[in-house]
């Protein structure tokens, strides 16, 4: 993951812990923290987009996104920065895909989440494999054309193709990601949902 995984002031406490996944920063070298809180200095800024649609997602308003963001983890999977529509990013995951997961793997298992929202499709085609003889499994929880939501639920097993593996139950969306053509709208019941479960 990125380095400077943002933390919201509240996330440890939630009953459910979150974890916001992007893909990668775009020609930014600072760390996800400091991304997170210029946003915060830059209401309104259309750079920013990304950030409030997730917001909008969730059901909250742009104007209370500080309350949102203080309630999650938010992090990106590639470690390094990439370029708009280039195709860096998929090659950083094809180059450093074990690396990825790895981290992210560990990420969740020191931050004991309990969610990950992925809003990008080309990270959550590339978590690691379901173990279904373990009880992994994966299902599309909402269906729609273009804002479909996959959701894949990973459980503790022994594994040899991780370096360390979760230690709890992990469940897993996946969404479209949040630029052109998104519809924060199209997810926000679904994922209502799914947190007041």
């Amino acid at each position: 993951m990125h380095k400077g995984v943002f933390i919201g002031a509240e996330a440890r406490n939630q009953p459910k812990r979150i974890l916001i996944l992007g893909e990668s920063h775009y020609g930014v070298q600072e760390s996800t923290t400091a991304v997170i809180e210029r946003y915060f200095r830059a209401p309104g800024d259309i750079s920013y987009r990304f950030f409030d649609r997730i917001v909008e997602t969730f059901g909250f308003s742009k104007e209370n996104r500080e309350q949102f963001w203080a309630k999650v983890y938010f992090g990106n999977y590639i470690d390094v920065s990439c370029g708009v529509g280039d195709g860096q990013a998929r090659a950083a995951i094809k180059d450093n895909w074990a690396k990825c997961n790895d981290d992210l793997i560990a990420y969740i298992v020191k931050e004991k989440i309990d969610y990950v929202f992925c809003f990008s499709r080309l990270v959550y085609n590339n978590l690691p494999k379901l173990y279904r003889e373990k009880g992994d499994h994966e299902s599309c929880v909402l269906e729609d054309r273009t804002h479909y939501l996959m959701q894949c639920v990973y459980y503790p097993s022994q594994r040899n193709d991780m370096k360390q593996w979760i230690e709890k139950q992990v469940v897993v969306y996946g969404l479209k990601h949040p630029s052109r053509g998104y519809a924060p709208q199209k997810y926000r019941n679904a994922i209502a949902d799914i947190l007041h479960k």
